[in-house]
């Protein structure tokens, strides 16, 4: 496609000042892009490489597999995540609740999900202990990683 005067409506928007925008790039963006210039002094072009990334969630901060605290004591269970486009991370507890990054909310005991994916047990109590699972989840992929929470 070419593109040879400003344009402002649609995806491909191209500027005053020569700038290309790709609204909402995807990897299928990706290629070579051709700028190309004309005056009376002459022509010119550029070839400009694009690469638009996207890739799967990982978690690459997972909590340990078993944890033991006293009741009472907050925790905080981290679950730091890698992933084009930023994956939505979610957190259930050992009710069956789910806590997610895209609806901030409280879960029992007092559970807080911060928006980086940490969970906070505010004042966790033998009745908070089980199984603690943090899933990322965005359009390419899925990971998850668990922790067994022991409140004595």
């Amino acid at each position: 496609r070419v593109l040879q005067r400003p344009q402002l409506r649609g995806r491909l928007v191209l500027l005053d000042n020569g700038t290309l925008l790709i609204g909402a790039a995807s990897p299928l963006d990706s290629g070579t892009y051709l700028c190309r210039a004309h005056n009376d002094a002459g022509d010119a072009s550029l070839a400009v490489p694009v690469v638009v990334a996207a890739y799967a969630p990982r978690i690459t901060g997972r909590p340990p597999p078993a944890i033991r605290t006293t009741p009472g004591a907050a925790l905080q269970l981290h679950c730091a995540v890698l992933g084009v486009p930023k994956p939505e991370i979610t957190w259930e507890l050992p009710d069956r609740s789910v806590l997610s990054t895209a609806h901030q909310g409280r879960g029992s005991a007092g559970a807080l999900l911060h928006p980086t994916g940490t969970l906070l047990l505010q004042n966790p109590q033998p009745s908070s202990s089980g199984t603690y699972r943090c899933t990322a989840r965005n359009a390419l992929g899925t990971d998850t990683a668990a922790t067994y929470v022991h409140v004595i």
